[in-house]
């Protein structure tokens, strides 16, 4: 359910049953990814349609990156990839009408399009690696 806080920004409120599985990612990173395999006789049409997201939602509160990029292996396969701060940030973006325009591009795929939502607990970058090459002990949850 969507309320407006005082500033006028949309606030969600979930059922009493689903709040607490939400309730434990909030918090946490949430990417979205969506891959859609283009026609080829459109490929580089929908991909032009595609960047022209890009700024848009990474202006978005709650935006931390957007990105748009093939896969190598087969050119008419399309990735757009989000990151966001937030569960309630990624779903201000699903209500929005940025994604629905997304909803309209990914209706033009060959096939029907592949599309991801993944919970980030903790990001970890070169340090890790490094420990990890140096035999230093790893907790294994990262």
């Amino acid at each position: 359910m969507r309320q407006e806080d005082p500033s006028g920004r949309s606030v969600f409120f979930f059922p009493a049953d689903v709040f607490g599985i939400f309730l434990a990612i909030m918090n946490e990173m949430i990417v979205q990814v969506v891959g859609i395999i283009a026609p080829t006789e459109i490929r580089e049409q929908l991909g032009r349609a595609l960047s022209c997201m890009l700024g848009p939602t990474q202006v978005e509160p709650g935006c931390l990156s957007c990105l748009l990029y093939r896969d190598l292996s087969d050119a008419n396969v399309i990735y757009i990839e989000s990151r966001w701060e937030t569960l309630n940030d990624l779903i201000h973006h699903i209500c929005s009408d940025a994604f629905k325009r997304l909803l309209l591009l990914m209706e033009l795929g060959a096939e029907p399009p592949t599309i991801e939502f993944l919970t980030v607990t903790d990001v970890k970058g070169l340090k890790f690696i490094e420990a990890v090459r140096q035999g230093k002990t790893v907790h294994p949850a990262f």
